[in-house]
């Protein structure tokens, strides 16, 4: 009975030792009641018990920054990085810590380094605010940067279409100097010669390694552009939209891959930083700037940016984006509104595409969008985008088989829809964003689409009701030139495939 007694209190005893664990989370208890010396203490000793544990090396560090012991915070942190690199609270806390040691270049290095790992991370604001403090409204924090030497020289192969000798120098050099700027160029090197695999394998390996930069991530979204892998392209535009570079030349690359994939707005407030900064001779920069400017409305920019361009390139005379007659854009008439046509046609979604087409069709920059290779690449189009597009460029089908006659009622629905409105605006663009995904359901179910006014008419009721305007069924059926009776018919269709679909 003694033993059992003995052992009974052996075993307390040694429930009661104090472990890395209990420290903590007596340390964290003190912490939140504000109790920073025996919050300190208690941590610091859970950390003496475990000091790889990245959650005891954030609760010091963070008892040391409510101290306003900054430095030691910060190599607190630094410890905590390397165990965990990819950590969003510790990254964010190295800028703030840097920020309070007035350290900009570790501010803005962890900022920006937060932005690219967690564009849209919960402390994203945080993030813009250091770097907008030192960024926006000071042209000094925009840095230039200095290539090597080495680079330099693949810089200019590269400027001057020399791509096979470039690429083959580059691929030596990267067996020398494996840097991440070798690496993008010669992934650069590949893209120039549409050797898209070897580029993607370089610039993936890149990420994988956890090494990648803007200019890799840029160079990523234009390959997916060009392959018209949407999918791709749309994960890492909206990574990029995010990104606030704070180099000239990568804030160029980013305005320039955006403005490419038809995001003017986002790319012209890139290009506007760059105001009051000596640029050069920068083809890309000048032409890329008017382009956006021209795009969203600001026509004297983009004037004055041409003619920039023309001062150190007189052969782009004539090339200037209001060449096709429109010199004051409405885009609020999506008809003139590029990026909008261009979002739609890289859109993952087919109906998303086919209103693009249909836009496109009666656009007056139809011919500058379908010059572009990338931007519809009939080979990569479904059989129903190939069919609109020859409807949009004036082709007539003459209905030789029922599957055609299907088609151009089809596309005749949207026709009576736009007569109706008269014209496709912003504001009811919803309608035949509508129309389009009830369309594209249609056709998977073989419907055959008969009464084209009918189901016009019925698409753009369900439309009102769903905004809740009240039109009623005899108002839009007389729109049409249909009876309430019919609209009524068709509308059951139309929520029949509808609940089908959903099943």
């Amino acid at each position: 009975m003694e033993n059992n007694r003995q052992q009974t209190r052996t075993n307390n005893i040694v429930s009661f030792i104090p472990s890395g664990a209990y420290y903590n989370e007596r340390g964290t208890k003190a912490l939140n009641e504000n109790k920073l010396l025996q919050a300190q203490r208690y941590l610091h000793r859970a950390l003496q018990f475990n000091p790889t544990s990245v959650e005891y090396l954030i609760n010091c560090a963070s008892v040391e920054s409510e101290l306003g012991h900054y430095e030691e915070a910060r190599q607190l942190y630094l410890q905590a990085y390397e165990l965990s690199p990819n950590d969003d609270e510790i990254i964010i806390s190295l800028a703030e810590m840097a920020l309070m040691l007035d350290e900009y270049e570790g501010a803005v290095h962890y900022a920006s380094l937060y932005l690219q790992k967690h564009p849209h991370g919960m402390y994203m604001g945080d993030a813009y605010a250091i770097l907008e403090m030192y960024a926006i409204g000071n042209d000094d924090s925009l840095r230039v940067r200095t290539l090597p030497e080495d680079l330099v020289a693949a810089a200019k192969m590269l400027e001057q279409q020399q791509f096979i000798e470039a690429r083959d120098y580059l691929e030596t050099l990267v067996e020398q100097n494996p840097s991440v700027e070798a690496f993008n160029f010669l992934a650069l090197a590949y893209t120039y010669l549409t050797e898209y695999e070897e580029a993607r394998a370089v610039l993936h390996n890149l990420v994988r390694t956890d090494r990648a930069n803007l200019e890799t991530y840029c160079q990523i979204a234009m390959i997916a552009y060009y392959e018209s892998d949407r999918q791709a392209l749309e994960k890492y535009v909206t990574m990029l939209e995010d990104v606030y570079p704070l180099h000239v030349e990568t804030i160029i690359k980013l305005g320039t891959t955006l403005a490419v994939v038809g995001k003017y707005e986002q790319a012209y407030t890139s290009f506007k930083r760059l105001e009051g900064n000596e640029i050069g001779s920068e083809r890309a920069y000048y032409y890329w700037l008017t382009q956006c400017a021209y795009y969203t409305g600001d026509f004297d920019i983009a004037e004055k940016s041409w003619r920039n361009l023309l001062v150190f390139f007189p052969d782009m005379e004539g090339f200037e984006p209001w060449k096709d007659g429109v010199e004051e854009l409405d885009l609020f008439d999506l008809t003139q509104n590029c990026e909008r046509i261009m979002t739609l046609l890289l859109s993952p979604l087919e109906h998303e595409r086919i209103f693009g087409i249909h836009l496109l069709g009666l656009s007056p920059f139809r011919h500058r969008l379908l010059s572009d290779p990338h931007l519809i690449q009939v080979e990569n189009s479904t059989v129903l985008e190939k069919l609109y597009l020859g409807k949009m460029l004036g082709h007539t089908f003459k209905g030789n088989s029922s599957a055609e006659q299907i088609f151009v009622r089809y596309g005749r629905v949207a026709d009576a829809l736009h007569a109706s409105c008269e014209e496709i605006t912003r504001d009811n663009e919803p309608l035949f964003q509508l129309w389009f995904a009830l369309g594209s359901i249609g056709l998977d179910q073989g419907y055959e689409f008969n009464n084209v006014e009918a189901i016009a008419a019925a698409v753009h009721y369900l439309y009102e009701t769903l905004i809740g305007d009240g039109a009623t069924k005899k108002t839009i059926a007389a729109q049409y030139g249909t009876t309430t009776a019919t609209l009524t018919k068709y509308l059951a269709h139309l929520e029949a495939f509808l609940h089908e679909q959903k099943s």
